[in-house]
């Protein structure tokens, strides 16, 4: 009981010291502070309302303008201050209001007059807390003082005091020149822009320049800024400038004008060619004319000439190499060397298959032109002519053409033997490998003679002919034994000439007749007569 009784007054006392705490200076937002008496004190009884304001040149935009102090808590500042704004500060005739940073309290309004005007007065108003301070300032015209009068000349208009861009006309009297500008303004710092001008005689004398002539300008008398423009004849080019004007101290500016010839300097050289004439100096039209050396060709024109402008009318022209493209193939033959592109003065050299004969020149050249100096050769079948008849004898296949490699067989007639080879092949110079043989009859009647066979023997055809070597040595053999059969049967003859004419043979009278006989040589018959040698 007494327990409970205790916590109860403990809440109590912390609750009733919880009402009546205090709320300490409240703090604010910007720009503002507490009105009234309030804004000197630190400290603020519980229940405490105060008021509010912004501070000196701002003014409330939102919120409430007041707090209030609850248990030692401020409620939330809501007031939001903002500067005060001063609106327009006015208008200025001939003049212009600027507002460099605003029209807000503590910003500056500048007053500025147009050209030709002046300020009178302020140049700047400062946005104070309730309005633009100050007055606003005025724009006056400005004025220029009369100009001196001058000698020998008028001015129009003539008053004591001009405003701005007000302008003085000048005239000279009859005669004179006016020297300087004919008129004058009122300018904006008060004087006028330029002095006044003078009244002069002038007069120029007149000019003709050589080797040109006068294109416009003024006829004599040249007074005072006549001009003068000439130009110069095809071939002379002008030195100084066209156009001259008359000055006021009689004599004509720039100075005069001359004609001089027009000159071009040496083109540069060109790579593997040349020019003519090789000169340092070219005259107005001088031609150059351009030649490529030997295998190099020209691109670009072959000549220019110096032209008015004294330059050369084109760019030089460059030398490129001579190439020619690869010859066509030839049918049944080649070239050599075979490349895709070939340089000048190379040369091709062309064959003919074997069986093929060549129509044409077996070389070529690339030449100046970029071709190569001749047709493509031609390969030909090789033929040759039907050969001569045989007498006593035939060949086979007998045509009226032979292609290369035919082979020609040849044979006698019954009672012929052949002398030579029995064939010969077409060759690849169009001509039979060999001459034809010949067919001799086998057996002769009468005295006894002797036969010389002779026995032709074709040259071997390269490696084709090689197996006829064979033949040849035994021919050569045979030859040889046969000759000297004969020759022993004749001396056989001339011994028993004296002796006894009969012979027996198998029981029977023989005369001493020559007796034909056939010997054969390696299956060939050959004729030889001889005598009967007895014992």
């Amino acid at each position: 009981m007494d327990i409970s009784y205790f916590l109860l007054l403990s809440c109590v006392g912390l609750f009733t010291s919880a009402q009546a705490q205090n709320c300490s200076r409240p703090v604010l937002g910007e720009n503002m502070d507490l009105r009234g008496n309030n804004i000197l004190l630190q400290s603020f009884a519980d229940g405490a309302k105060v008021s509010l304001s912004c501070n000196f040149g701002y003014q409330a935009a939102r919120g409430k303008t007041s707090i209030t102090c609850t248990a030692g808590s401020w409620s939330p500042v809501t007031l939001i201050c903002e500067k005060k704004s001063c609106g327009s500060a006015g208008e200025v005739l001939n003049g212009d209001v600027q507002y460099p940073t605003g029209n807000e309290f503590g910003d500056k309004a500048i007053i500025v007059c147009n050209t030709g005007y002046r300020l009178v007065g302020q140049g700047e108003r400062l946005c104070g807390a309730i309005d633009w301070e100050g007055r606003l300032p005025r724009c006056e015209v400005v004025t220029c003082d009369a100009p001196p009068a001058i000698v020998d000349g008028t001015q129009d208009p003539v008053k004591d005091v001009y405003e701005y861009r007000d302008v003085v006309e000048y005239s000279c009297n009859r005669g004179l020149s006016l020297i300087g500008p004919s008129s004058i303004s009122c300018s904006a710092n008060e004087q006028f822009n330029s002095s006044p001008p003078q009244c002069k005689k002038v007069e120029c004398p007149d000019y003709e320049i050589v080797n040109g002539e006068w294109v416009g300008g003024s006829r004599p008398p040249h007074v005072y800024q006549a001009t003068m423009t000439f130009k110069c004849n095809s071939g002379f080019k002008i030195k100084g400038q066209a156009t001259i004007k008359c000055g006021s101290d009689n004599s004509w500016s720039p100075e005069l004008p001359q004609c001089e010839a027009v000159t071009c300097a040496r083109p540069s050289n060109v790579d593997h060619g040349s020019f003519s004439p090789d000169k340092s100096i070219y005259q107005y039209d001088d031609v150059v004319k351009y030649s490529c050396d030997a295998g190099f060709k020209m691109t670009g024109t072959n000549s220019q000439s110096c032209s008015q402008s004294g330059t050369f009318t084109s760019v030089s022209p460059t030398c490129t190499m001579v190439t020619c493209a690869r010859p066509s193939n030839v049918d049944h033959g080649s070239f050599s060397p075979d490349k895709s592109i070939y340089q000048y003065d190379d040369v091709v050299k062309y064959s003919c298959d074997a069986g093929f004969k060549m129509t044409g020149s077996d070389s070529q050249s690339c030449s100046q032109s970029g071709t190569f100096t001749s047709f493509s050769p031609t390969c030909t079948m090789v033929t040759c002519a039907r050969p001569s008849n045989v007498d006593h004898g035939s060949f086979s296949p007998d045509k009226s053409i032979y292609q290369y490699d035919d082979v020609v067989k040849y044979s006698c007639d019954a009672g012929y033997e052949m002398t030579g080879s029995d064939s010969q092949s077409c060759s690849q110079s169009g001509t039979f490998t060999s001459v034809p043989p010949t067919c001799t009859s086998k057996t002769t009647t009468g005295r006894p003679t002797t036969t010389t066979t002779t026995i032709n023997v074709a040259p071997p055809k390269n490696e084709e002919n090689s197996g006829n070597h064979v033949k040849i040595i035994v021919g050569m053999f045979v030859g040889l034994l046969v000759i000297l059969v004969i020759c022993f049967c004749g001396y056989c003859y001339l011994k028993k000439t004296k002796s006894s004419s009969v012979n027996q043979r198998d029981g029977e009278k023989v005369t001493d007749d020559e007796v034909g006989h056939i010997l054969w040589v390696r299956g060939k018959q050959l004729p030889i007569t001889y005598s009967r040698c007895l014992h």
